[in-house]
Order: structure tokens, then C-alpha cells, then sequence
């Protein structure tokens, strides 16, 4: 004797598994934001700072959804109780995240994603021009590999950082001998 055939519901088919079809509306097209909104604009050029990597990836997919909101005025911190918080979705101020060292979203000590967005690049750029800056006396050739390095690393080395990465090549004149008597063999052959 089995079960009635009222006991088999859609819920107790999904549950013991033999319900085994697609759902019975799916999208056709995936989101797509008006990109001509200011608001749109607005939010998507805000930087998202001081957050772990769950709460990071929270409030980039509020973002790319539109369901972000930004905050019209300043929220309470958590930590020191004053209206201090600036950023949507953040608990915490910055002072009292980067004081306890952990996310402003969840106030969890977690490992911090970096800066992303405008602020960042323009951080990377700042750093970029100080170590452009700083190198222009040296070889073209050496140049160039310390900005190389420079790029590989993301713009997280600073200038100090970028020279030591490639300090040994840049004391030794044995680079530029090198290639001169490459080009003198060669030339004593011809």
C-alpha cells in the first residue's frame, strides 16, 4: 500500500526527488541596467572600500543588479556610536575598521579587499607618475623594466619597492657591456 495520490504535492515531489523538470519560467535576457542614468552612474562609480571578499562580492552584485541604494545620510557606527558612516552597507566607519582590522560590512576580522574602482586607479596612477618621477635619470632600458615590474605587481609596489625588485640590474654596468660585445662579435664576424 503506497501513499494517496493527495500526499504528492509539487513540494513533496521536489523533496523526495522525482519532480525532475526545469523551472517553469526562466529569464530569457540577463538584467541590463539603463547605462544612460545618472544615478546608475553615480553608483557604479562609488568605490567599494574596507569590506572582506563576501561582503565585497554582496555589494558589487547590488550594484550590477540595481538594488544598491546609497545611503542619503550618515549611518551610526557600531563601534564608536556616531553618525560616521558614509558608505552603504558598512556597520562600521573606516577609523574604527582599520583600529580593530576588520570588515567594515560584517565587523569580522577577515582579510580586506583592496581599493576598487576610480579611487584605485587613481591611486595606481599617482604612484605610476612619483615612480616615473623618481627613475627619470636612469637608462631607457632600465627604466622600463622597473615600470614593468611596476605593472606586473598591480601598482601595489611603491617606488622604493619597484627599484629593489630590480636593483641588482640597476648598479651593475655589465648589462649594457653585455649587449656591446654581443654587437662587437658580431661585427668582428662580418
Amino acid at each position: 500500500m503506497g501513499l494517496p495520490a493527495y500526499c504528492y504535492t509539487r513540494a513533496a515531489q521536489v523533496m523526495s526527488g522525482q519532480r525532475r523538470r526545469g523551472p517553469a519560467h526562466q529569464n530569457t535576457f540577463a538584467f541590463r541596467h539603463n547605462p544612460k542614468s545618472k544615478k546608475t552612474e553615480r553608483i557604479l562609480a562609488s568605490p567599494i572600500e574596507g569590506l572582506c571578499h563576501r561582503c565585497h562580492e554582496k555589494v558589487e552584485w547590488r550594484k550590477k543588479y540595481r538594488k544598491y541604494k546609497p545611503l542619503s545620510a550618515p549611518a551610526t557606527c557600531t563601534g564608536c556610536h556616531t553618525k560616521s558612516v558614509r558608505a552603504a552597507y558598512h556597520q562600521i566607519c573606516d577609523p574604527c575598521a582599520e583600529k580593530r582590522a576588520v570588515c567594515a560590512g560584517c565587523a569580522e576580522p577577515k582579510s580586506i579587499v583592496k581599493k576598487t574602482g576610480a579611487a584605485a586607479e587613481k591611486d595606481v596612477e599617482e604612484k605610476r607618475r612619483a615612480l616615473e618621477r623618481d627613475i627619470k635619470g636612469l637608462h631607457l632600458r632600465k627604466q622600463r623594466k622597473i615600470l614593468r615590474e611596476f605593472d606586473r605587481s598591480g601598482g601595489d609596489m611603491d617606488v622604493e619597492g619597484a627599484m629593489e625588485a630590480v636593483g641588482s640590474d640597476l648598479d651593475d654596468d655589465e648589462i649594457g657591456d653585455s649587449d656591446d660585445k654581443e654587437y662587437d662579435e658580431d661585427s668582428e664576424r662580418e
